[in-house]
């Protein structure tokens, strides 16, 4: 993705790379799957949630102080 919402003086780009759910592991599948449905999460976002926190399960159990280190969470996100 190019343009100016994707790119910036501070914003570094980076690769999204969201698996196809098949490739998720099974017992990762319903936290990744909840992610994605909750709005404001899109393909970016999730994306550096996993890669943050390794699984989409450890995501769910982040604390907020953890969540809001993760690039392009803000407080609101995070509260979801």
């Amino acid at each position: 993705a190019d343009g100016p919402c994707f790119e910036g003086p501070d914003l570094a780009p980076f690769e999204i790379s969201i698996p196809p759910i098949r490739h998720v592991p099974k017992e990762d599948r319903e936290s990744y799957l909840r992610l994605a449905l909750i709005g404001g999460v899109g393909p970016r976002t999730l994306a550096a949630l996993v890669q943050h926190f390794g699984s989409a399960q450890n995501v769910t159990t982040a604390t907020l102080k953890e969540l809001g280190q993760v690039h392009g969470v803000g407080p609101k996100l995070s509260t979801l």
